[in-house]
């Protein structure tokens, strides 16, 4: 018994050295509109707001997160354009920038922009067409929200995973959204072909985690996302134990197990 009693506190007194302790800071938004049409957006926003953004395409295509301008004309996705004709954000929302992930790389002039933009699209009996995600480089955030834009039927297969150190913690879907049998059901989210919807801020509390450091958007078959808020968690997040002192903790377990089983 003496030597477990030594192994748990010194577990315990681990717990506390290591426990992370994070300082408020305020919330932050990225709204792609400062990209140019074509951009492929991946450390730019890591400069700016310690967030970086990386692709992984299903489908064949490249591995590219770029950015759409929404306000164009006659572009290789029409549904992706001005005006929105459903969703809670209205016709008159204007979305500027948002981000897609790429079906094509040519860029035939070598000015490093996709010449022609258009999202990965896919098929129910393909499955996903890709992922986006978003790694805040171990910063824990408390809540996030975004815009989806054309969000067509069968792309309710996409969802929100959400990461803690390398785990996921937590997974909302699309279908979610607008099941009235789920917690995070709203009436007022119209998906459909051309649609234009902003989905309110996911907190720690709803997804039932202490916080999270990394998402990943499922693309379902084809959609953009816009206006990516985050709110940073504030707050003292457990200790991740040290390898030693869990491996210590299993022998000393595994010894009184063996002792207590001794007639």
């Amino acid at each position: 018994m003496l030597c477990l009693r030594r192994v748990s506190v010194r577990f315990a007194i681990g717990l506390c050295a290591f426990a992370a302790s994070v300082s408020t800071t305020r919330a932050g938004i990225i709204n792609f509109d400062g990209r140019s049409h074509g951009e492929i957006v991946t450390d730019y926003y890591q400069r700016t707001k310690g967030i970086s953004i990386t692709a992984l395409n299903f489908q064949g295509g490249p591995d590219l997160p770029i950015a759409f301008d929404t306000t164009r004309t006659q572009t290789d996705d029409r549904d992706l354009e001005d005006p929105w004709t459903v969703g809670n954000l209205g016709a008159s929302h204007k979305a500027n920038k948002i981000l897609i992930l790429a079906e094509n790389d040519i860029d035939a002039n070598h000015d490093g922009k996709i010449d022609r933009p258009d999202d990965q699209g896919s098929t129910p009996a393909l499955g996903s067409a890709g992922q986006l995600t978003f790694d805040f480089a171990g910063a824990p955030q408390f809540a996030l929200g975004l815009d989806l834009l054309d969000v067509e039927t069968g792309d309710e297969i996409g969802y929100f995973a959400f990461y803690l150190r390398g785990t996921e913690v937590a997974r909302v879907t699309l279908e979610q959204f607008i099941d009235p049998a789920s917690s995070f059901y709203d009436p007022s989210i119209v998906f459909g072909d051309n649609s234009a919807n902003r989905v309110q801020p996911m907190t720690a509390q709803q997804l039932n985690i202490a916080a999270f450091d990394k998402l990943v958007i499922d693309m379902g078959i084809c959609y953009g996302v816009d206006n990516l808020t985050f709110e940073p968690f504030n707050g003292t997040l457990p200790a991740v134990p040290e390898p030693g002192a869990l491996a210590a903790m299993g022998l000393a377990f595994t010894a009184l197990a063996r002792r207590r089983a001794k007639p």
